[in-house]
């Protein structure tokens, strides 16, 4: 569970949270690229800063207005992800709504068999009517997702979660090199934690607590003013 023992011995991890594998991947695959909340999270200190946002015109929208425009393949990767969501939610519904058919048809026969005194019959058909009715479960929550992602889609409006790493995110005075893709942010320091070669900086940013990595060059103490450049070329969207 020594995730600086996995980041730098393994050539592959897997990433499991209560026993259902999340991802698998190379170190750097798993690091710059999580496939969900709880690996963006898990690995990682401090952890990902997350954020709830609308995606909207090719921009994410804060709880208080910010704006963060996206570059043009994000933008195109969270549309194709929702119309493709869209397809595959409709295709297992058509499924299980044949299942739930089924239900019917198998109440019948458990009927029937128990009549005929056909008892092993009947134990075989209540298994397999167990596990047509666990699939049931399923519909509501799909047919749901089925409205959801159709308003999104029709109306290009998207629930999204945005996300950044502290260490990528730099004190604007003392980035080493510009960055093309880049938000600046005017903050005052909350609570400045020193390590030592660096600083965890938490600042306030639209309710939240924002926390940053920030090279020890400079002292910084509570209620220091701050410019804070995120780069976007490493953010990260989820659904």
């Amino acid at each position: 569970h020594d995730q600086t023992e996995a980041m730098t011995m393994a050539t592959r991890i897997v990433i499991m949270n209560k026993g259902v594998i999340q991802q698998i991947g190379t170190p750097r695959e798993i690091y710059n690229h999580p496939s969900n909340v709880f690996v963006a999270t898990f690995i990682g200190s401090p952890s990902m800063n997350l954020y709830d946002v609308k995606y909207q015109n090719g921009h994410v929208i804060f709880e208080d207005g910010d704006k963060i425009a996206l570059d043009k393949e994000t933008q195109q990767m969270i549309e194709t992800f929702y119309k493709e969501q869209l397809e595959s939610t409709q295709k297992e519904l058509e499924a299980l709504l044949n299942k739930f058919e089924e239900r019917n048809v198998l109440l019948e026969k458990i009927k029937v068999a128990k009549e005929a005194g056909k008892e092993e019959e009947a134990t075989q058909l209540e298994e397999r009517l167990t596990y047509v009715e666990k699939s049931n479960e399923r519909l509501g929550y799909l047919q749901d997702a089925i409205a959801r992602y159709s308003e999104f889609i029709e109306k290009k409006e998207y629930d999204v979660i945005f996300g950044i790493r502290p260490e990528d995110i730099h004190d604007a005075n003392m980035a080493s090199h510009q960055y093309d893709y880049n938000y600046l942010i005017d903050s005052e320091v909350v609570v400045a934690e020193l390590l030592g070669h660096e600083y965890f900086i938490h600042t306030n940013f639209n309710h939240k607590d924002l926390i940053s990595k920030i090279r020890s060059v400079n002292v910084l103490a509570k209620g220091d003013k701050i410019k804070l450049l995120l780069d976007l070329s490493k953010a990260h969207i989820f659904d």
